[in-house]
């Protein structure tokens, strides 16, 4: 127990010598002190003062210089390793935009793009980095086609259009529970004009059909005649799209359906006239 305790208070002891050596060097310490210094701190993977120095040193060094390269560089890995993904990717984009030649710039580009990745939320929230980190990984491949991270990037690009494309989804499918329906036809409009290939297409369509039905089943009569010719032409576009579909016998039914109201509607209009 002894031990124990004597080994505690040195530990304490050091660390206090440590914090105030450091306190001590970013108060009156050299530049060139402190840029060695944080570099050491960095590749010890002291992250956080590593990254109080750097912070310091990108005040008054010159932008231009190699060092101001270097600078910026690591406040952006540093950054990255804390996981303050939106400073390190807006100061990557930053050295990128400043030092395109530099051997560091594909590298920059890429992890500018790659934090935005690691920001996007599930599909549910906004999805404003994920549209981003698509743009960005998009320019990359574009401006790099031989770098090492193309394959990288592509997969990226694939997740994160899964992604957007369940959010548009899962919107379209809220609109069709809470029978908005016209919104719900909207939504999976807009869903299969940005994914043509969605694997929801057979199942989107098939709600496109059921959501016009519904619509003609609840119309006003001064807009049956119109409702009914949609739903028509919306089940046999279905149809046509999608043989051997597992909801074909439902479309089949509100087809017939949708039938037996049209010829409701003429008798109606024939009685009237």
């Amino acid at each position: 127990m002894q031990r124990v305790y004597t080994f505690l208070v040195l530990l304490l002891a050091v660390s206090a010598v440590s914090c105030g050596e450091f306190e001590k060097l970013k108060k009156h310490g050299t530049f060139d002190a402190k840029y060695a210094k944080a570099l050491e701190y960095y590749e010890k993977k002291e992250y956080v003062r590593a990254q109080q120095l750097f912070e310091d040193l990108s005040s008054s060094v010159n932008v231009g210089s190699e060092q101001g390269q270097t600078i910026l560089y690591y406040q952006a890995m540093t950054n990255y390793q804390l996981n303050d993904y939106i400073m390190a990717g807006y100061q990557f984009r930053n050295y990128f935009r400043r030092y395109p030649l530099s051997e560091k710039a594909e590298e920059c580009a890429y992890m500018s793009a790659y934090c935005h990745f690691l920001n996007s939320p599930p599909y549910s929230l906004d999805q404003t980095d994920s549209r981003d980190a698509i743009t960005e990984f998009t320019f990359f491949v574009k401006q790099f086609p031989n770098s090492k991270y193309v394959p990288e990037c592509n997969k990226m690009i694939d997740k994160l259009y899964e992604k957007l494309e369940r959010k548009s989804y899962e919107i379209a499918k809220q609109y069709y529970r809470t029978e908005d329906y016209k919104a719900s036809i909207a939504a999976f409009q807009n869903l299969f004009r940005e994914f043509p290939d969605s694997k929801h297409r057979e199942e989107g369509n098939f709600l496109i059909v059921k959501c016009n039905y519904l619509l003609t089943v609840n119309s006003v009569a001064a807009k049956a005649d119109e409702r009914v010719k949609t739903t028509l032409e919306a089940c046999n576009k279905f149809k046509s799209a999608f043989r051997d579909s597992r909801y074909e016998q439902d479309v089949d039914e509100l087809y017939k359906s949708t039938m037996k109201i049209k010829e409701r509607l003429d008798r109606d209009k024939k009685a009237n006239n």
